[in-house]
């Protein structure tokens, strides 16, 4: 037995935005590995402000502390390691794992 709906399901091209979409970034960073002229004309000839370290020169502006908070969010997102999602080889290696620290925590909550 077959049965149709009228209705269609929403797509993100009938839904509608709130505000309107920004055509470019108020001002980006960069670091010096973006530091190349084509790239810096690339970026200019679509008249976007960018702030792009320079190769070979101190950093005496305050690039480097924007760089700092992505940075540090991003290595609080990875726990301060390499990229990877686990070390562990095996799938059995890591449910176990996740197991032993539930029943850490468990056990540590019930001895204090």
């Amino acid at each position: 037995m077959c049965s149709a709906c009228p209705c269609q399901a929403a797509h993100g091209r009938d839904l509608r935005r709130e505000h309107p979409r920004l055509r470019k970034p108020a001002k980006p960073h960069a670091d010096k590995a973006y530091d190349r002229l084509a790239r810096r004309r690339w970026v200019c000839d679509r008249g976007v402000k960018v702030h792009i370290a320079r190769k070979g020169v101190e950093a005496g502006d305050k690039l480097g502390g924007h760089r700092w908070v992505i940075e540090r969010t991003i290595a609080w997102h990875t726990g301060y390691r390499r990229l990877a999602l686990r070390y562990e080889r095996k799938a059995e290696y890591f449910l176990a794992l996740g197991a032993d620290l539930i029943c850490h925590k468990k056990l540590r909550k019930l001895t204090l």
